[in-house]
Order: C-alpha cells, then sequence, then structure tokens
C-alpha cells in the first residue's frame, strides 16, 4: 500500500514537471512590446529600467497618473485607441503631460490626423541616421524602419526634431501646459537596436530627452497571451508503470526516492511560478522559461534504471 502512494505521488509529479511555458504568443509578428523578447520587443528597455517604468494596458490606467510626473509612450500600435480615449490622453497632456507617440505602420493614421500630421512617405526607409533637436541637446539619433511626416496644413504649434536629408521623421507639438512628441519610427529603443552599445547610448539618451526623465509609462497595445502545455505525459506514464513493477524496492531505497522527488518537484515548481502572474513575462529569459522536459524524464529513468538492475 505505501508503494502504491509513493508511486502515484511521483506519477502527479513528473505529470506536472512536464509543463513548458510559452510566453511569446502574439496577435502581431515581432511586435515592440515590452513582454518581446525577441529583436523587435521592449523586454531588455524594460528589464534595464525596471525602476522608472511603468506598463499600462488600458488607456484607463494613464489617467491616475500625475500629468507632470510622468511621460506616456505609446511604441506602436496592436490594438486601436478609440476617439474617446485618445481625448482623455490629449486632456491628461494639456494638464502637464507629455506624450511620445512612435509608428511606422498605417494603424495610427487616425492619431496622426487628429494632431495635424500626415505620413509624407507611403512605404517604411530603412536604417539611417537622423539629426535631433530637442530641448537643447544636438544628437543623431539611429532610426530603424520609420516614415517621414508632414503637417497636413500650414501653421499650428508645431515644430521638426528629427529630420534625415531634409524629411522630418519627428515632430514636437506643443500642446497646453503639456507637450507631444511624433516619431515615424517605434523600433527606436527595441531589443536589436539596444544591442549595439552606440546606438543604444544615442537612442536611450534622446528618449529620456524626450521625456524629460520622467517616470516612464509604456501603454503597450499588444496582445500577449500566457499559455502553459502538458507536453511528454505519455513518457511519464510509462515511465511510472514500469517504476510501479519494482515499488518495492523503490520504497527500500529511500536515497532513490530523495533524487526522484527532487528531479521532479524543482521543475514542477519553477513551471507554475513562471504560469503565474507573480512574475512579470520580460524580467526573465526566454531560454530559462522553458522547463527542459526531456532532461528531466532521462535523468529519472536513468535513475530508476539503475537501481532495478540491483
Amino acid at each position: 500500500m505505501k508503494s502504491n502512494i509513493i508511486v502515484i505521488a511521483l506519477l502527479i509529479l513528473i505529470a506536472v514537471s512536464q509543463a513548458t511555458v510559452a510566453v511569446e504568443v502574439f496577435t502581431e509578428y515581432d511586435p515592440p512590446s515590452v513582454s518581446n523578447m525577441k529583436p523587435g520587443g521592449l523586454s531588455q528597455f524594460y528589464t534595464e529600467n525596471f525602476a522608472k517604468v511603468i506598463v499600462v494596458k488600458d488607456a484607463v490606467d494613464v489617467y491616475g497618473k500625475h500629468p507632470s510626473r510622468h511621460a506616456l509612450l505609446i511604441p506602436g500600435l496592436g490594438t486601436a485607441i478609440d476617439a474617446i480615449s485618445f481625448q482623455r490622453i490629449l486632456k491628461w497632456v494639456e494638464e502637464g503631460g507629455i506624450l511620445v507617440l512612435m509608428d511606422e505602420t498605417d494603424k495610427s493614421a487616425g492619431l496622426l490626423q487628429r494632431l495635424g500630421l500626415v505620413p509624407s512617405s507611403t512605404t517604411e526607409l530603412e536604417v539611417e541616421d537622423a539629426r535631433c533637436v530637442v530641448n537643447g541637446l544636438e544628437i543623431n539619433v539611429t532610426f530603424n524602419k520609420y516614415v517621414t511626416l508632414r503637417k497636413a496644413a500650414e501653421g499650428g504649434l508645431m515644430e521638426p526634431v528629427c529630420t534625415i536629408r531634409g524629411d522630418v521623421v519627428a515632430w514636437k507639438i506643443n500642446y497646453g501646459g503639456g507637450v507631444i512628441y511624433v516619431l515615424g519610427d517605434s523600433s527606436l529603443v527595441i531589443n536589436e537596436m539596444v544591442d549595439y552599445p552606440d546606438i543604444k547610448s544615442r537612442n536611450v539618451e534622446f528618449l529620456n530627452a524626450l521625456t524629460s526623465h520622467r517616470k516612464i509609462i509604456i501603454y503597450d497595445t499588444y496582445t500577449a497571451k500566457r499559455q502553459v502545455f502538458l507536453e511528454n505525459v505519455m513518457g511519464a506514464l510509462s515511465l511510472l508503470v514500469r517504476a510501479a513493477t519494482r515499488g518495492a524496492e523503490l520504497v527500500k531505497e529511500g536515497d532513490l526516492l530523495i533524487r526522484v522527488a527532487v528531479y521532479v518537484s524543482l521543475p514542477a515548481l519553477v513551471t507554475l511560478i513562471l504560469a503565474s502572474s507573480i512574475i512579470p513575462l520580460p524580467l526573465v529569459t526566454t531560454e530559462r522559461r522553458a522547463v527542459d522536459t526531456y532532461k528531466v524524464v532521462n535523468a529519472v529513468k536513468k535513475e530508476v534504471e539503475k537501481y532495478s538492475k540491483r
């Protein structure tokens, strides 16, 4: 009876330990999201600036943040911002907030039109250094895939911030007590860009100048799903069936029980923690999130077979 209970317990532990976590399930391909650890993601920037960055998934979460102490960064649009939400964001800016809207796609066309801007290039252009001037800082900023922008009409309280060969790629718009910056590129601090120390240094310095070194709110509009899959359960069942035939030996060999318990319980614990919302997705690398189920099964298998031969 005792041996059967132990075998059942081991079966449950091994089955649970076979869970692996899929953390990158996006509706868009490689988007500038803090949860995306691929080249186009913002996970590295978020991790390195964790103390000064707040991530929100809904516009309503912006309104409660003090406008004069925060800057709102919108790195592209995964899901559209409706007119009412955007109007409330503009009200937040008017009260002293800073908005940095970065996008090279047509998803932001409605927002650009609301701000009096339109894309002047219809296709995304490739990597170029832009000459930028913001708050007294002159700096060369590397744009990845970008579009140029122009005023929809003459006049307005706006001025160019960045140009590439005479074409404007970033504008500053004075808006009430705050300011809006519109950039034709969402990828200034994506993982691929910050992998290059020189580009990282210049682009991060530029972003800090845009945000006046305030605490940054990243409005992440991209959809990422946290999913848990059970894999290799049949392999684990097969292993336990074989082990059950030697239940008596398992009970006698306390050292084996300890080893098997360690092999299966630790991966199970790590997996369950990662599958929960305890740890923010970007703070753990993809490699650390994946539990190698084959190593777990093989390690247990070797221990069982070693003792089975005695």
